[in-house]
C-alpha cells in the first residue's frame, strides 16, 4: 500500500519505497487525476455541450461521470445539435432521457452559460458580455 504526502510531495510504500523519479511521476499522475475529478464534480447538474470524435455535438445536463477505469460522462435530457460523420443512434431532433459518452468517443465537454437569449460557452464570451452590460 502506498500513501501520498501532499505537503512534502512524497509517496511512501510499506514494502520499501520507490526511487525519486518514480516518486515524482506518481505524484504528477495523482495530481492530474485529482484535477480531473475536481473539474468533473464542479460541473454536475450544469448544462454542457459535449463534442464527440465524429464531429457530433450533444447538449444536455451533466448528470454524473464514471472515473473508475475508463472515463465516461452521463447527460440527462440530451439533444444532438450537430450531426457527425458517422451514423449515430440518436436522431437529430429527438431528446434522449439519458446519454452515456465514453472516453474513446469524447473530445471535450464545455459548460454552457445562458444569459437571456444568448448562449455563452467560453470565458472570453462571458467577459465581453459582462463588459457590455456593466
Amino acid at each position: 500500500m502506498c500513501t501520498y504526502n501532499y505537503t512534502q510531495g512524497e509517496i511512501g510504500c510499506r514494502n520499501g519505497g520507490v526511487r525519486e523519479e518514480e516518486n515524482h511521476a506518481m505524484a504528477a499522475s495523482l495530481t492530474v487525476s485529482d484535477a480531473l475529478l475536481f473539474a468533473t464534480m464542479c460541473i454536475v447538474e450544469l448544462p454542457v455541450d459535449v463534442h464527440a470524435k465524429d464531429g457530433s455535438i450533444y447538449t444536455g445536463i451533466f448528470y454524473t461521470a464514471c472515473v473508475d477505469k475508463d472515463y465516461a460522462i452521463v447527460l440527462k435530457n440530451a439533444n444532438m445539435i450537430k450531426m457527425g460523420n458517422r451514423a449515430a443512434n440518436v436522431a437529430n431532433d429527438s431528446m434522449k432521457e439519458t446519454l452515456i459518452v465514453r472516453s474513446e468517443d469524447l473530445v471535450q465537454a464545455l459548460m454552457s452559460v445562458r444569459r437571456g437569449r444568448q448562449k455563452l460557452t467560453s470565458p472570453m464570451d462571458i467577459k465581453s458580455t459582462e463588459a457590455r452590460q456593466g
